[in-house]
Formats: structure tokens, C-alpha cells, sequence
């Protein structure tokens, strides 16, 4: 019955918010002993068995323990006046050690747990004369685990996880959303960062690397939720690739990029119709520049055009443009170094129709 009891006290707080002197009752009943233990008023409490040391002089005492006539106290200190603002805390061999909460009037102030005099679960302080939360703070063996910040709304504004003392983790909320997350990972600190649409749907999310904020990854939406964008970054291989989307959901492109230092065009790159998703281009390129096989279509999957690039250069030595019928348009002539010589225009009897 007594750890039922106190897990109604950690989870049930308004039940028992109706007076600090009914929480005090509450207190007595589950204390370290099976019988009833009268509350001790902090006046009557002293330190105890304290280790002294002097500082520039100066006498200080530290590690005291708390006592009762002389003894370690085991039991309920409490202070103040129920009326106004009161405060209670459970003690066990002169240590706090058990529930501890501070209330003004009807209501909380703060309340938190104690395990052999050391913070351990979660200390929560809420607003004056409010039941709204200000913080939440996590102890485990009297270390900071996490805190939690909320905003005058009650709604949460901030969070930070701690390991050793050190942050390792945070998220700022706009509005309670998660707006900015900081945390570690593959041994380096990177950012996510969110935003949205005013009807509140998720509108992008990007990653970065928090020392250069170099973008690791970065979905994009539209408002109904479909997604528009997408770039994620390839550590092994120093790459990127981004696709994008039609509204419709079709894919829109598939781009490559390497990083030279900067982020160029890189491999092959392709480009898909609205309509029905058809390849409509594929192109190559080397660090910024066209290399390789550029090949054009129409919608309904009818070859366009077909060029060679070396190093940004057209090496073909014809090229031969056609409609979306199969029937030649234009027909060029080049040096092989990317100078056009001559163009024919043909119309759809194949006639030369122009001549450049």
C-alpha cells in the first residue's frame, strides 16, 4: 500500500492539492515506518555530525545531517503556514529522503524526490498562483539529467538532455513544436531544424553538421503533406543526391552533387514528366561540368536528342534533333571541340526547310 500511495502522490497531484495540511496526513501514513509520524516543525530541527572546514579564515560547515534532540531525524519537516506558503519534506536518518513539495496557498510551488539526501526523478516548479508548469528537472543520484522549460502558456519552450554534466542534447519548441533539435551523433554535433505551415502540417526539415552547418539531409513538403523535396548527404562517398517532386507525387528530378569544396553537379542527373512520370532527360556532369552522355525524350517516350560532352565541351560531330513523332527537325555539323559548322532545319516531309 505505501508505494501505491506514492505513486498516486508523484501522478495524481490534483486529488491531493486541496490543503497542504491533507498532503501533510498523506506524508505521515507513508513514511519510513508503519505508524504515523508527527510532523516536526523546521524550528525544532537542527544540523548535526557536520564535517567543518576553514576558507580564508573563515569557519564553514558542510555534509550536516539533520537532527531531532540530538538524533538523525527520521520523519516530516515542515515549515511555514498552511494558509499562506507552506513546505514539507520527508527525512530519513537526517537526510531528505522520500517526497518533498513547497505549496502557496491552494497551490504547488514545486515538489520533488529524494533517494539517502541526493535529487533523484523528476523536481517540478510551477508558475506563482497558477497550476501551470514552469520546469521539470530529472535527477538521477543527485546528477542533472534533463530539464524541461515551459513557457508562460504552460506549453513547452525548451529541453535539454545531460550526460556527465555536459549538454548533449536540446530542442527549442515554437509554439510547442519542435523547431531547432541539437544533439550528437556519429561523434559530431548536428542541428535539425523544422518548420511549418500556418495550418501547423510539417512544411521542411533539414539537418546539419553544427561545425560548418554543412546540410546533411532536407525534406521539403507541400501543405497537403506530399513531399516536394529531398537531399541527403553521403559521408562515405563526399555526395549528395536531391530529388524533387510533381504536386501529383511523381518524381519531378534526381540530381547528384559532389563537393569540390563547394557543392556542384556531379554524375548522372534525370529529369521525369509531370504527367506520367516518363524519363525526359538524363545528363552527366564531372565537378560542375557536362561529361558524359546528355540524352533528351518526349512525354511520350520518343528520343529528342543525344550529345557527348568532354570537360564542358560538345565532342559530337553531328547531332540530330527529332519531334515527338520520330521525324528529323535539325540536323547539326561540328568540329568535334564544340563548334557548330552548319544547320539544317527540316520540316515533316524532310524537306530542308532552313539552312544556317
Amino acid at each position: 500500500m505505501v508505494n501505491l500511495l506514492i505513486y498516486r502522490l508523484k501522478g495524481s497531484w490534483r486529488l491531493l492539492k486541496v490543503s497542504s495540511a491533507a498532503l501533510v496526513s498523506v506524508f505521515a501514513l507513508t513514511a519510513c515506518n508503519s505508524k504515523a509520524t508527527r510532523p516536526i516543525d523546521e524550528q525544532e530541527l537542527a544540523q548535526i555530525e557536520c564535517t567543518t572546514f576553514e576558507r580564508y579564515g573563515i569557519s564553514f560547515k558542510e555534509n550536516c545531517l539533520i537532527g531531532y534532540q540530538g538524533q538523525p531525524f527520521t520523519g516530516i519537516m515542515v515549515s511555514g503556514d498552511p494558509a499562506s506558503y507552506f513546505s514539507a519534506t520527508q527525512y530519513r536518518d537526517g537526510k531528505r529522503d522520500g517526497f518533498s513539495f513547497a505549496a502557496k496557498g491552494s497551490h504547488l510551488s514545486s515538489q520533488g524526490w529524494y533517494i539517502n539526501g541526493l535529487r533523484d526523478g523528476e523536481h517540478i516548479r510551477y508558475r506563482d498562483d497558477s497550476d501551470k508548469l514552469l520546469s521539470r528537472e530529472v535527477y538521477g543520484a543527485d546528477q542533472k539529467l534533463a530539464v524541461y522549460i515551459y513557457g508562460l502558456n504552460g506549453i513547452i519552450d525548451r529541453y535539454v538532455r545531460y550526460e556527465n554534466g555536459e549538454n548533449v542534447e536540446s530542442i527549442i519548441y515554437d509554439k510547442g513544436r519542435e523547431w531547432m533539435h541539437t544533439f550528437i551523433e556519429e561523434g559530431e554535433q548536428r542541428v535539425r531544424k523544422l518548420t511549418y505551415f500556418d495550418n501547423e502540417s510539417l512544411k521542411s526539415t533539414a539537418l546539419f553538421r553544427n561545425q560548418d552547418l554543412k546540410m546533411l539531409a532536407e525534406t521539403t513538403y507541400f501543405a497537403d503533406g506530399k513531399i516536394r523535396t529531398q537531399f541527403d548527404y553521403d559521408k562515405a562517398s563526399n555526395g549528395a543526391q536531391f530529388d524533387t517532386y510533381w504536386p501529383n507525387g511523381q518524381r519531378q528530378s534526381q540530381q547528384h552533387y559532389g563537393y569540390h569544396p563547394l557543392i556542384v553537379l556531379h554524375g548522372k542527373q534525370l529529369s521525369f514528366c509531370n504527367s506520367n512520370g516518363q524519363l525526359e532527360a538524363i545528363r552527366h556532369y564531372q565537378m560542375g561540368g557536362e561529361h558524359g552522355v546528355f540524352k533528351e525524350f518526349y512525354c511520350n517516350g520518343q528520343h529528342r536528342v543525344t550529345k557527348r560532352y568532354q570537360q564542358g565541351i560538345i565532342i559530337d560531330k553531328e547531332v540530330k534533333t527529332y519531334s515527338d513523332t520520330g521525324h528529323l527537325l535539325i540536323s547539326q555539323t561540328l568540329d568535334g571541340k564544340g563548334k557548330v559548322l552548319q544547320s539544317l532545319y527540316y520540316d515533316e516531309s524532310g524537306q530542308v526547310t532552313f539552312q544556317q
